[in-house]
């Protein structure tokens, strides 16, 4: 009988793919890990019909991808729009969901995701010493550029869901903000603005006079000057008083709140219970032709009662002029006069600007070669210039400006006070003006009305302060020899590296700052004690054997901190402070009120001389370990900002943590915990819901 050929019925497995093999259609094939099928008409060799791949598809077809394979439990196959590729689990706790177009992932699960608080990209110590500009590894990381502007190839876009961070490389630079009613309030996860607590002008979206007893969405925007674009977000919040400003990603300002003194911008002096975009900022203002995007801003220090209202802002935009609004006592705003502005306005005399730090009613500005300019109000001899200006001038006696830091306040009854203090970029350390409580570390309490060097031959990487300049405490980190050696530092070991550096004191020691285990008043720079507080309450090991206790007390690693956060728990002269070491864990020193409950009962109140490790959930970490929560997933503070109202205190601290939670501590009076009752929280707790 003949035989009769019907052709192949079915794939023809050929083993692996080989040059010298020649293959017809159906022929399958095993190539680096996956099946591929002959598809093509024409029989040919290897060699001349290629290797098998996606781009071969004359030739082959993928029948069964092997090229990433599954290796971990947990994993999955999922699809990028080329091929298929592995996605590893993700953390506990976490789900898989959609976290970007057409992209799935792994994220935190919660019902909650507009109450989240949006991460930064800012550190929190600037890399002074880089030579790439911009960029969270950067020189100027709180300046934002924007393509084709000043030269700039690529967008760069800060972004912080915290309130009120420094325009300059020490983002907690001093503990500055008192409202007239205290709320909070932050950038979600969503960019998306939020307040809790009062809500004064309307900056809560609701009534004058009301509070805020819920985290509450403020993203009402007015269309009063415009409105935002398609591919537009709020990407950092300040706050003074009852006004707020928003930058956008656009370099828009978005502004809302009190505008008794035109610290709106609006060009008039109506307040505004929603959002409304400024006109004369953004890509479509121009002043002198330029286009006006804003990279930076900063706000005075309008605290005490005194002060109220007396709010301005200042902006930095992509080519580094200065752009003043608002308030305008003693020239704070360097127009040439003490006039309000009511719109923003141009600075005469300032160029390429990378910093500004204003006082309550004076200012510095820092140009991109670290020459400072002061305009404003002479107080306690801080201009250097000797006397006061309304117009900026440069002060000669300094250059090399690498930070700056001015703590020109308000004491409680009705005083002003000035200090002023300057980091150069070769580490050394200088103070100038009112030096009562010895917070310029001379030795004495002589004021000074010119630069003098602090510390002497010490090297400095970042400085703070809190309280007011009459009773001011002053932190600062030293550089580290060994290393980068000068501000840069702070950088390197504090952020990239996660060692810390040492810390040294100086100033008020009412309430014990200084940590030398008193309250008694000195003068010079010292060096922290590694005692700390309570020691019967904070111990490193603790064993027992058949009933007998074996302890060994824990130390203060001062030469290991990598965060330092001024803050105040008082209306007046009671300064504070948090600091976290190189293990996370949280420490406090100084004044802590409306919020201490730990060791001594029915008292709300303490003094800290020595280092207090508070009670906390990341409180568990033994030396050595790097886990630092209680719960199974590790997360850390990453941020931490206090905030009160000024004559009555009202002091709330909040922290912004790892995985985008807020945690809270602290004074309850206008329900800025987000919870509808008036007491005192006195333990740190994830703020509602």
């Amino acid at each position: 009988m003949a035989t009769i050929d019907i052709g192949k019925i079915r794939f023809n497995w050929t083993g692996a793919f080989a040059t010298g093999t020649t293959y017809s259609l159906n022929d399958v094939v095993s190539y680096s890990g996956s099946s591929w099928v002959y598809v093509n008409a024409t029989a040919k060799t290897g060699t001349a019909a290629a290797a098998p791949s996606a781009s071969n598809s004359a030739h082959w077809d993928l029948m069964a991808d092997g090229a990433t394979p599954l290796t971990t439990a947990g994993d999955m196959m999922t699809h990028d729009g080329s091929s298929s590729i592995r996605l590893a689990a993700g953390s506990v706790g976490q789900g898989l969901k959609v976290t970007a177009a057409n992209t799935l992932g792994y994220g935190n699960v919660t019902g909650f995701d507009t109450q989240l608080i949006l991460g930064t990209n800012i550190p929190a110590y600037a890399k002074s010493n880089a030579t790439v500009l911009y960029g969270t590894d950067g020189k100027y990381p709180w300046l934002a550029q924007y393509n084709g502007k000043s030269g700039a190839s690529a967008n760069w876009i800060p972004y912080d869901g915290m309130p009120n961070g420094a325009c300059g490389p020490v983002k907690r630079d001093r503990n500055d903000y008192a409202s007239n009613n205290t709320c909070i309030k932050w950038i979600n996860t969503n960019y998306e603005p939020m307040n809790v607590g009062y809500a004064y002008q309307g900056l809560g979206s609701i009534a004058t006079g009301n509070y805020n007893d819920q985290p509450h969405n403020m993203t009402m925007l007015s269309m009063e000057f415009g409105g935002m674009a398609a591919d537009e977000y709020f990407v950092r919040i300040w706050y003074n008083g009852n006004s707020v400003c928003l930058l956008t990603s656009k370099g828009n300002v978005w502004v809302g709140g009190e505008n008794a003194s035109g610290q709106l911008g609006l060009g008039d002096t109506t307040d505004r219970y929603y959002l409304v975009r400024n006109p004369y900022l953004g890509p479509l203002a121009t002043n002198n032709s330029i286009t006006c995007e804003v990279s930076a801003i900063a706000t005075n220090d309008a605290r005490g009662y005194q002060g109220m209202g007396n709010t301005g802002y200042m902006a930095i935009t992509h080519d580094g002029r200065v752009f003043s609004w608002g308030w305008n006592g003693s020239g704070r705003g360097g127009h040439g006069d003490t006039t309000n502005r009511t719109v923003p306005t141009l600075v005469s005399g300032l160029t390429n600007i990378t910093q500004l730090s204003l006082g309550y009613n004076d200012t510095y500005a820092v140009n991109s070669s670290g020459q400072g300019f002061h305009t404003g109000a002479n107080t306690s001899s801080i201009s250097s210039l000797g006397s006061a200006r309304t117009s900026f001038a440069q002060m000669t006696s300094i250059d090399n400006i690498a930070q700056i830091l001015n703590m020109d306040t308000y004491y409680y009854n009705g005083g002003i006070t000035a200090s002023a203090y300057i980091i150069q970029t070769d580490g050394d350390m200088y103070g100038i003006g009112n030096n009562g409580s010895g917070q310029l570390g001379q030795g004495n309490t002589t004021a000074l009305s010119a630069w003098t060097q602090i510390g002497g031959s010490a090297n400095f990487a970042a400085v703070h302060c809190t309280g007011n300049a009459s009773t001011l405490s002053t932190a600062a980190l030293l550089g580290n020899s060994s290393g980068v050696d000068g501000p840069g530092d702070a950088y390197t070991y504090c952020v990239a590296a996660n060692t810390g550096l040492p810390l040294r004191m100086m100033g008020y020691n009412g309430q014990g700052c200084l940590l030398q285990g008193n309250t008694t008043a000195n003068q010079s720079v010292l060096q922290p004690s590694t005692l700390t507080f309570g020691t019967s309450f904070i111990k490193n090991i603790t064993a027992s054997t058949d009933g007998s206790l074996t302890t060994a007390n824990l130390t203060f690693p001062r030469d290991n901190l990598k965060r330092i956060f001024p803050m105040r728990t008082n209306g007046y002269n009671s300064p504070g402070w948090y600091g976290l070491d190189n293990q996370n864990r949280l420490w406090i020193w100084g004044y802590m009120n409306n919020a201490n409950y730990y060791h001594q009962a029915n008292t709300d109140a303490e003094s800290y001389s020595y280092a207090f490790l508070y009670p906390g959930p990341w409180q568990h970490t033994l030396t050595g370990q790097t886990s630092w929560w209680a719960g199974s997933n590790d997360i850390q503070i990453e941020d931490l900002y206090s905030v009160g109202h000024y004559y009555s205190g009202y002091w709330t601290h909040f922290a912004r943590m790892s995985d985008n939670s807020i945690w809270m501590i602290g004074d309850n009076y206008y329900y800025q915990h987000g919870i509808n009752v008036n007491v005192d929280f006195h333990h740190w707790h994830r703020m509602n819901p």
